[in-house]
């Protein structure tokens, strides 16, 4: 969650789990570029990292609620109090993340009451940052697009850009 909230709300760049892999990933990615030119590879890259990013942030917080809801007990069937097996806390944990909660698994009293709400909460959370982080990435990113498509339509050289500007 740290990583999350750094990533997408400082000013001060990527947390360390991000900027951990994003760095030599696009170091890589931009030596290749300077010896062959894949302008298209790096656009597409940069969208992926992003989406990556955001699956890795929903795995650790997937792996840490089902270490959470693992515990024996935690997690029972609703109709007859039965406890859960590991496929059964998986498929808890994902539907307490997204915040469906289908209702045939529950938590069997407190803590875990409270440790599903946290984890609806930490999901909701989780969903609505990236949401941010794409924004905040995608709209500056087709702004450049724009105005870069409207100096080229101005022309490819300084001269042909004059010439344009000055008769128009």
């Amino acid at each position: 969650m740290w990583d999350l909230l750094v990533t997408v709300f400082s000013a001060g760049g990527a947390g360390i789990l991000t900027r951990a892999w994003t760095d030599p990933t696009w170091s890589v990615l931009l030596a290749v570029h300077r010896r062959h030119r894949i302008h298209a590879v790096l656009a597409l890259a940069g969208s992926l990292m992003v989406l990556v990013d955001i699956l890795i942030w929903y795995a650790l917080l997937g792996v840490g609620a089902f270490q959470v809801f693992f515990s024996p007990g935690a997690v029972v069937l609703d109709s007859d109090r039965t406890p859960t097996d590991k496929s059964e806390a998986g498929y808890f944990v994902g539907a307490t993340l997204s915040g469906l909660g289908y209702g045939d698994l529950v938590p069997s009293g407190l803590p875990w009451t409270t440790a599903s709400s946290v984890t609806v909460l930490l999901g909701t959370i989780v969903l609505t940052s990236s949401l941010s982080y794409i924004l905040a990435v995608l709209v500056p990113a087709v702004h450049r697009k724009s105005f870069a498509s409207g100096v080229r339509a101005l022309g490819t050289t300084p001269s042909e850009i004059r010439r344009d500007l000055c008769t128009s």
